[in-house]
């Protein structure tokens, strides 16, 4: 079974699992106070607007596989960056799996393909990012200055483009749900105060550093949580929004739904003056009237909390599928603020009809290595690795021009 077929499978499965125990009915209103700079990517009046107070709808596209690995986007299986750094670290020394790491943040996404994403007509990138870009899983949880390095790169090439940045943290200190796309430990966030504290302290670092920084459209606060109840992601979501706004109240915050984005059934008001709800959408095995619904839900939603919604993932099918994806979701009778769309580049899998945007070409070793099996050549562990680094550069991916045509503005 290919890549497209088994990931969908397996999320829905988990996560109509996991729904019926997270999914409340007893909405729970807020009274936010903070004010709104204008000045800013922000919102008025239920509309997203500009930091010239013009309509804005985000145009995104999410580089997955940077800053937060999922083996799959790099030709592996379902499993997650710990599960990579430990195979690479095996099969060659834990030494070179931290070389491997830094150099992957420094070739995995460059200047160039921040050009190539402006000339596309994106007006946004989507930055999935682990909590151990930050702090290493290091003990004593101190934060690590090169992640800061790396974003101030990035937000230096996003300002030469115009491309605005929404940073996510994709993988919270435990994980905020079971999956591999959460990187998650033995003790999920939801259960560890010092996990909980961790996640507010990098935000609230991340904050500091760049309250002053435009080019920052927003702060996408957890990715897909999958809570015991959801009154544990609200909480969870309380102290993150007071970590960010004790030294940042400029910026715009996206809270996403339980259920891996999924269900805002807990959420009567908006928790911040300035914030949008997201919501992910891949429908696989869903019928169009099935699709439809899940939306006029959304936008139901929005309108009841006069706030915009944003799909911040949709992808992962085929160029024909996703140009009827994409056309549902821009219908006007949604009003949703915009897309992301997963994901810039990544491996194609052997089968299935999910072709990449930007195609990384891999040696049959890195596979192999990357799935933890024995290499059949000559060439050593850290060869092969070194190939993939190669392989990750822009100019040396293949380009698919149907799906660039379905995403082009």
């Amino acid at each position: 079974m290919s890549l497209g077929q088994k990931l969908p499978i397996t999320i829905i499965l988990a996560t109509t699992l996991l729904c019926l125990v997270s999914c409340t009915k007893d909405p729970v209103s807020f009274q936010p106070d903070n004010e709104v700079n204008e000045a800013f990517v922000h919102v008025r009046d239920g509309k997203l607007l500009d930091e010239n107070n013009q309509p804005l709808s985000i145009h995104a596209v999410n580089l997955g596989g940077w800053l937060m690995w999922e083996a799959w986007i790099w030709g592996g299986g379902l499993n997650s960056e710990t599960f990579v750094m430990n195979t690479i670290a095996e099969k060659t020394s834990a030494a070179y799996a931290e070389t491997f790491r830094q150099n992957i943040y420094r070739e995995f996404i460059t200047k160039d393909d921040i050009h190539q994403i402006s000339l596309m007509g994106f007006n946004t990138i989507r930055v999935p990012f682990n909590h151990s870009f930050f702090d290493n899983g290091a003990a004593g949880n101190e934060l690590s200055s090169s992640g800061f390095s790396i974003l101030d790169s990035l937000i230096s090439w996003c300002e030469t483009y115009r491309v605005y940045i929404v940073l996510d943290m994709h993988g919270l200190p435990g994980g905020q749900n079971p999956l591999f796309i959460s990187d998650p430990d033995a003790v999920k966030v939801w259960t560890s105060d010092e996990n909980k504290s961790q996640a507010a302290k990098i935000w609230k670092a991340i904050a500091a550093k760049y309250a002053n920084k435009k080019i920052i459209l927003g702060y996408d606060l957890m990715n897909e949580p999958a809570p015991p109840n959801d009154n544990d992601m609200v909480n969870l979501y309380t102290s993150l929004i007071k970590a960010v706004r004790s030294v940042d109240n400029n910026h715009l915050l996206i809270i996403e739904g339980s259920n891996y984005a999924k269900n805002f059934s807990i959420f009567n008001t908006v928790m911040d003056n300035n914030q949008i709800y997201s919501f992910h959408f891949y429908p696989w095995l869903m019928s169009d009237a099935a699709k439809k619904k899940q939306l006029q839900e959304f936008s139901d939603f929005a309108n009841r909390v006069k706030v915009p919604v944003w799909c911040g993932e949709w992808g992962e099918a085929s160029a024909a599928e996703l140009q009827d994806i994409r056309s549902i979701l821009e219908d006007k009778a949604y009003n949703f603020c915009g897309t992301a769309f997963w994901t810039w580049k990544k491996v194609k899998a052997s089968t299935g009809n999910s072709n990449p945007l930007n195609q990384i070409v891999v040696s049959d070793q890195w596979l192999k290595l990357i799935n933890n099996q024995s290499k059949t050549t000559t060439e050593s562990y850290q060869q092969i690795a070194e190939g993939f680094l190669e392989a990750v550069k822009l100019s040396n991916t293949i380009p698919d021009n149907a799906l660039k045509t379905v995403l082009k503005k």
